[in-house]
Parts: C-alpha cells; sequence; structure tokens
C-alpha cells in the first residue's frame, strides 16, 4: 500500500496547464513525445520532438498555476528540495514506475527561475513551447522534463508537485498539484487535475496495414491523410500515428518484450507484450497474454494461435489512433473500441488499448488464472473496494 501523503494546510493552487485542447475534459490530458521536428498534426493536447529517435523518450509535462498563500513569501530560502516533481507511471502489467525530473535538462536553475513572487502570491510558468516553436525538444522547452521511459506498458500515468513554501508567518505552507486518479493517498490540500496519457508503440516496421479500399500499406507510411479498414468492416480516418524505438530480449516475457504470433490460417505478426488484439467476441488480449489455441480475429474471421512467442529485437513499432475529429463527433467512431488489421490480425487502436488495459484489471476470468489460489479472495475484495 501506498504511504500516506502528510496533511497540509488545506491550500489549493489554480492551474491552467496542463487544459484540454483536443481531449475532452475529465479525461487524460494527451502528451506525445517523440515527435520528429515540423510535425505539426493537431491530435494531441500537446507534442514534443526528440533531438535523436531514441528508444527511450523523456517524459515532458506543461505546468503553469498559482496560488495565494497566508503570508508573505520568503523565496530567498526556497531552495530545489522544496519544489519536488516527478511522474508516476501504471504500467499495463499492475506496476507502477516513478519518473523523476531529468535535471539535466529542467536544471534546478532552471526550476527556481520559472517562479516569480509577489507578496503571497506565487506563479509558476513551465509552458508548452507551441505548434510552431522552432524546435524545441527536450533540451530546450520550457515545460517540465523528465527521465527518459520507454513507454512501452503505459496505461496512464499520474503527475505530482509538491511545494515547501517558508513564509514571513507561522510554519512553511505546504501544498501539492497530483492527478486526481494517483493510487496515492493524497492530502486535503491537494489542488488535483486529470491524469495524463503519453504514448506508447506497437506493431512493428513492415507491419501492412489495411486501408478502407482492400490495398495494404507498410504502418510506418501511414498518414492522417490515409482511411484504414475498421475491423467492424467500417473505414474510418486516421487520427495519430505514433511510434518509438522497443529494444527487448527474447528471454523477457509480459508487455515490456516483443512476441512474434502465428496464426492458424496463416497470418503472421510481430509486435509490443502491450499490443491488444480482437478476439472476435468483443474482448481483447494483449498478445503476451495469449496462448496457442486461444482465438483472435482476422481479415477471414476468427481463426486461433498458432504460436507465440518473445523474441530479440531492435525495432521501431508503431501504432495508430482512428477516427478523425469529425468522425468522433458525430458519432460514427466509437472511440475506446475501434480496431484496424495489421498482417491480416485484428489489432486495437490507440486509444481502445489503453482503455481495454483498464478493463483487464476488472475481469476476474482474466486475472484470476494468473494470481495464486490464495490471493483471489484478497484481489477479488480489493477490486470491489479500489479507488481508483
Amino acid at each position: 500500500m501506498a504511504a500516506p501523503a502528510p496533511v497540509g494546510d488545506g491550500i489549493q493552487a489554480s492551474v491552467t496547464v496542463p487544459a484540454h485542447i483536443v481531449s475532452k475534459p475529465d479525461s487524460p490530458y494527451l502528451i506525445a513525445v517523440g515527435r520528429v521536428d515540423g510535425n505539426t498534426n493537431k491530435d494531441v493536447d500537446y507534442a514534443y520532438v526528440e533531438l535523436t529517435d531514441t528508444a527511450q523518450p523523456y517524459l515532458i509535462v506543461p505546468f503553469v498555476g498559482n496560488v495565494a498563500l497566508s503570508a508573505d513569501i520568503v523565496w530567498s530560502q526556497v531552495t530545489p528540495d522544496n519544489l519536488v516533481t516527478n511522474v508516476i507511471m501504471r504500467n499495463t502489467d499492475g506496476t507502477s514506475t516513478t519518473i523523476p525530473r531529468a535535471t539535466a535538462y529542467t536544471t534546478d536553475a532552471k526550476l527556481l527561475a520559472a517562479f516569480t513572487v509577489d507578496g503571497n502570491f506565487l506563479t509558476w510558468t513551465f509552458p508548452f513551447d507551441g505548434w510552431n516553436a522552432g524546435g524545441k525538444t527536450y533540451a530546450t522547452t520550457n515545460s517540465i522534463v523528465y527521465a527518459p521511459s520507454s513507454i512501452a506498458s503505459e496505461a496512464v500515468s499520474y503527475f505530482y508537485f509538491a511545494f515547501t513554501i517558508p513564509v514571513t508567518q507561522g510554519p512553511a505552507a505546504v501544498f501539492y498539484v497530483c492527478s486526481k486518479n494517483s493510487p496515492e493517498m493524497k492530502s486535503l490540500n491537494c489542488t488535483e487535475i486529470d491524469d495524463l496519457t503519453f504514448v506508447f508503440h506497437c506493431a512493428g516496421t513492415g507491419t501492412m496495414v489495411t486501408l478502407e479500399d482492400g490495398s495494404e500499406v507498410a504502418i510506418e507510411t501511414v498518414t492522417n491523410a490515409h482511411r484504414v479498414r475498421g475491423v467492424d468492416g467500417q473505414g474510418y480516418g486516421v487520427r495519430a500515428t505514433r511510434h518509438g524505438v522497443h529494444p527487448a530480449k527474447g528471454t523477457q516475457t509480459g508487455p515490456t518484450a516483443v512476441y512474434t504470433l502465428t496464426t492458424t490460417n496463416g497470418h503472421s505478426l510481430t509486435a509490443t507484450g502491450a499490443h491488444t488484439l480482437a478476439l472476435g467476441d468483443g474482448r481483447y488480449r494483449r498478445i503476451c497474454d495469449l496462448a496457442e489455441g486461444e482465438p483472435v480475429l482476422t481479415a477471414e474471421g476468427v481463426s486461433a494461435v498458432a504460436s507465440n512467442g518473445s523474441v530479440d529485437s531492435d525495432d521501431t513499432f508503431y501504432s495508430l489512433v482512428l477516427g478523425t475529429a469529425e468522425e468522433l463527433a458525430e458519432g460514427g467512431a466509437p472511440a475506446g473500441d475501434l480496431g484496424y488489421f495489421a498482417n491480416g490480425i485484428a489489432s486495437a487502436d490507440h486509444e481502445t488499448m489503453r482503455q481495454q488495459v483498464e478493463r483487464f484489471r476488472e475481469d476476474l476470468d482474466f486475472v484470476l488464472p494468473r494470481l495464486h489460489p490464495d490471493l483471489h479472495a484478497d484481489y477479488t475484495s480489493a477490486l470491489r473496494l479500489r479507488r481508483f
């Protein structure tokens, strides 16, 4: 269990960034990292580029806000230790990873310089650099940079910033800004913001995607100009393409590994372990969880897994988000339940994959066979009483 956060002074801040630019209110903020320079496709709330196409992109979060404290601020006593921030990533395997601030890029000096003080009023500005910001990267952005992560199995992430601010009267003011669904117990003075979603990658280079007209193109060439054939037979526009290098060893297993799956009707797909396939009955499963003989949906109908195992890889992997903004607004694209055919095998798009990860945890028929019997009652109870 997570340790409870200390209770502070009930201080609530005003946070103006991050904001929902293209995402819906009360949903995670969409942040793309690892984009190529010059990409101005506004399919996410914020996008940042890499200097090189690295295997582990830096996580970046814009953060702007202010707060009024009960007494004048003594800024001369503030050090970086008074300003603690990280990102907590919940992985598809149920674990969490804490990603600290990348002090080589958001240096201590840069951290402190982002704050201004006017009496008892504190303002901080780690802004988004803009869609045409002249090649701003993790090395030059004004947003907060966190350490690299493969984000290969990220389900959702949580933002955390703890302030301890000396004031002229009384003890230091202690308050927080944190994501509302964070698994850590939050104090009364936590200003809640929505969760974060970065991006992860799935199908390997050379994977053939079926388009609306039945032709196929390599996934690395798919752009927002394409329309793909959904697993429901309808055609959908491509709202986003996402990619990243994913190194793995054949000795690995689980969502961070890379698997090659073949079907009894002759299809084969290499993908990261978190890549999610449609079974043909409305259910989805990660490729790492599929065993020989289990059903998978293909372009010809439901087939079965002939073989599935982890492999060595240093490939670049790609995923798609389906449904244009117009299709989503008109209700013609069921966000969270869309997929496409990758090498003829029905694969969930990025948004569906993310939502399915949440559903796996609630599917006792899926979870309990993977747990020791002594844990079945505890897991069932924890699921019923969970806070997030």
